[in-house]
């Protein structure tokens, strides 16, 4: 029920909002355009059935998915495949709606065996002598979710189960490059697959898609919508349903339509990042924003000296800490020989400065690692760890 009362308010803000969405058409098989009976002939539709084979697409009560119809296919029609329509011949404006969103709720009725080869939607343009297969999505008989890639149907690598209402939905980007993005239940489950090469800017209809194979199932389809869409950023997720509406012009997108690009390099991806320009060093918070524990215009992960203000970042000994935050100003720790670095020359020094013999201030300071004014064995760990470290 929530994704119908999300379809129901979408198509309220399309309406209402024509400077950025545009509804094309509606069936939810509902009264006053349509009645029980046969669905060619009802508010425009045609089929490739024809003469229409009595029963075999039927708007009925007696099953669906919201209000008070659905319509019906049935499959044993041998090998055949069937489509059925209203022409639309929308003329798609890339400038203002560039998404064209069709969706729909699919029931496949697994009672009957065998299964039909294929139950979905079928998109094409006006291009002519022949109309181009703008895109497709089908289900097969392994109840795999399959899209037309522009020369072939390949499986989205998601399965729908029998006997159960599945909500589709794919919007189609007539923007450069010309992608889809399919969802399936609310779930992305395609993205940028391309559209059919060549194809034109008019959308002349959405067609309910049938392929036998001797199949003596039947499949419900109700709630259909096609809908256009603007796409403020560009990024082929129509503002309605974009959860970043402002990502950078040409950044990849997760399935959400936020940016997979972190420019600044902090850990927080662009869209979600408040401060986009920190510097590398810094530590941030789950906003991208950076903290400066002291005031000091020098941000934490950047400052030798955290919780002290030391704006001239002073360090005497260049050991990364700086002079007013450091317990051993002329050493670095470890440093017992004070050669600037920490290596095997500096064992003897630091074994005798825990035996007692040293008689240097730097050398106690620099070989007290645990910082308890004591040069003892509980410094020795800390100074093989620094010795063995990276």
């Amino acid at each position: 029920m929530r994704a119908i009362f999300a379809r129901a308010i979408l198509v309220i803000m399309v309406t209402a909002s024509a400077a950025q969405a545009q509804l094309i058409y509606s069936a939810p098989f509902e009264t006053p355009a349509f009645a029980n009976g046969n669905l060619v002939g009802q508010d425009g539709w045609v089929s490739t059935d024809s003469p229409a084979t009595p029963g075999l697409a039927m708007v009925q009560n007696a099953f669906f998915q919201s209000g008070a119809r659905a319509t019906r296919i049935d499959a044993a029609i041998g090998f055949a495949s069937h489509w059925w329509w209203k022409p639309l011949n929308f003329p798609v404006i890339v400038g203002s709606a560039p998404i064209v969103q069709i969706s729909f709720d699919m029931y496949l009725d697994a009672t009957t065996q065998p299964l039909s080869s294929a139950w979905g939607v079928d998109v094409y343009d006006t291009s002519v002598p022949v109309a181009r297969r703008v895109s497709a999505i089908i289900v097969n008989d392994a109840d795999q979710v399959l899209v037309w890639d522009g020369f072939s149907f390949f499986s989205t690598g998601v399965s729908v189960t029998r006997n159960a209402w599945h909500s589709f939905r794919i919007d189609l980007n007539y923007a450069a490059p010309r992608e889809a993005n399919l969802f399936v239940d609310g779930q992305i489950v395609a993205q940028e697959v391309a559209l059919e090469p060549g194809i034109t800017m008019t959308l002349a209809d959405v067609d309910l898609y049938h392929v036998d194979g001797n199949g003596a199932d039947k499949g419900f389809y109700d709630n259909l919508y096609v809908v256009a869409l603007s796409d403020t950023d560009g990024d082929g997720f129509p503002n309605v349903d974009d959860a970043c509406p402002a990502t950078g012009i040409g950044e990849p997108v997760d399935g959400m339509g936020c940016s997979l690009v972190d420019t600044d390099g902090d850990g927080v991806l662009n869209d979600l990042d408040l401060c986009p320009a920190t510097l590398a060093c810094a530590t941030v918070n789950g906003q991208g924003c950076p903290s400066d524990s002291d005031g000091d215009t020098l941000f934490n992960g950047c400052d030798n000296c955290p919780n002290i203000a030391n704006t001239n970042q002073d360090d005497f000994d260049r050991d990364g800490i700086g002079d007013l935050c450091d317990f051993c100003i002329n050493r670095a720790a470890g440093d017992a020989n004070g050669d600037g670095d920490v290596d095997g020359l500096d064992i003897p020094r630091f074994i005798g400065t825990i035996f007692g013999t040293s008689v240097n201030p730097d050398d106690d300071c620099a070989c007290d690692l645990n910082h308890d004014l004591a040069n003892d064995g509980f410094d020795i760990p800390l100074f093989v760890n620094i010795l063995l470290g990276p």
